[in-house]
């Protein structure tokens, strides 16, 4: 009991040798069994034949502006909470347009963050039902790339 030691996997498994298999028993184990924890990600991500994983990403002022609405401060008064909620509100919103953009791609991109951002994006994402997958940069393994497709800003966005 205690830390676990392994935290990261990378497998390689050639074609037809139950990679679908052994990746849905690893999954229910780590998010429902008895090796689960509590605010567990378990992410499966596809990258193309040079390991580039297409990533959507937050802009410098987004980044700004979520930092603030995570963390308002001891003596933060009812504007300063509503301008957080209105930030983190815009901030799903905008992510939902541009996930749809992208929707139609042969491979999913990620949402990718700041490794201290990381669950904090994605407990705004799945509270607003955003379907994305969240990693940190720090989440990509050795070998791997994300490609920036687009960036999620807190200025609107045309299409």
């Amino acid at each position: 009991h205690g830390l676990r030691r392994v935290r990261t996997v990378f497998l390689l498994l050639p074609r037809k040798n139950g990679k679908t298999t052994l990746g849905a028993a690893l999954t229910l184990l780590h998010l429902f069994g008895p090796m689960k924890e509590a605010g567990g990600q378990v992410v499966a991500a596809a990258a193309d034949r040079d390991g580039v994983i297409p990533a959507i990403v937050i802009g410098p002022d987004m980044d700004t502006r979520l930092r603030q609405a995570a963390n308002p401060g001891p003596n933060a008064n009812s504007a300063t909470i509503e301008a957080a909620d209105a930030a983190k509100k815009h901030f799903v919103e905008l992510t939902r347009e541009v996930a749809a953009r992208h929707a139609d791609r042969d491979k999913r991109p990620v949402f990718a963050t700041a490794p201290d951002m990381r669950r904090f994006v994605r407990g705004l994402l799945k509270q607003g039902d955003v379907d994305i997958m969240v990693l940190s940069f720090a989440d990509v393994a050795q070998g791997f790339s994300l490609s920036t497709i687009d960036v999620v800003t807190a200025e609107k966005q045309a299409a």
